[in-house]
């Protein structure tokens, strides 16, 4: 994703804000089978999620652009739109009940840039589904979905306003 900002923006600066807790989904610590503990674990229990996806900006040289923001959707919102901060793409995996997933769109909507990205994951989900659905046709937006994920559907907006 950094990568092809990197592309498009060029020769503006792409901004990529990455939110997440980096704590995992409750099944990567019920399930051993759903994720490489070997490779993605301490050996403790603690997972190091944070810690590869910092290695993988660094082996992808998008540290530049790529500012990962370690706390809960909604507080990351507030913190950036304290800041008044923008954002070319914006990518949510964060709740997966309904009430939630609109809370996020309605959070990080205004943070987008005319023209910028706006997308997520776990579009099979009939509460992500619903939700992000209903912002398009609210706010006019175009909707892609992109299914080329093996663990769930990927929803895509473009900010046209």
């Amino acid at each position: 994703m950094a990568r092809i900002c990197r592309r498009l923006a060029e020769p503006r600066k792409c901004t990529v804000l990455s939110v997440d807790t980096w704590l995992g989904a409750p099944i990567v610590y019920t399930d051993p089978n759903a994720i490489n503990h070997s490779e993605l674990s301490d050996g403790n229990g603690n997972l190091k999620l944070f810690e590869k996806f910092l290695k993988n900006m660094i082996l992808s040289n998008v540290s530049d652009i790529v500012t990962p923001l370690r706390l809960p959707s909604l507080g990351a919102a507030h913190v950036l739109n304290c800041f008044k901060i923008k954002a070319d793409i914006i990518y949510i995996d964060g709740d997966h009940e309904y009430e939630g997933v609109k809370a996020d769109l309605a959070a990080y909507y205004p943070i987008v840039k005319k023209g910028g990205l706006f997308y997520g994951d776990d579009a099979e989900n009939v509460d992500v589904r619903r939700a992000v659905r209903e912002m398009v046709a609210a706010l006019s937006g175009q909707l892609q979905w992109v299914e080329n994920r093996k663990d769930g559907a990927t929803w895509l907006t473009w900010k046209l306003f």
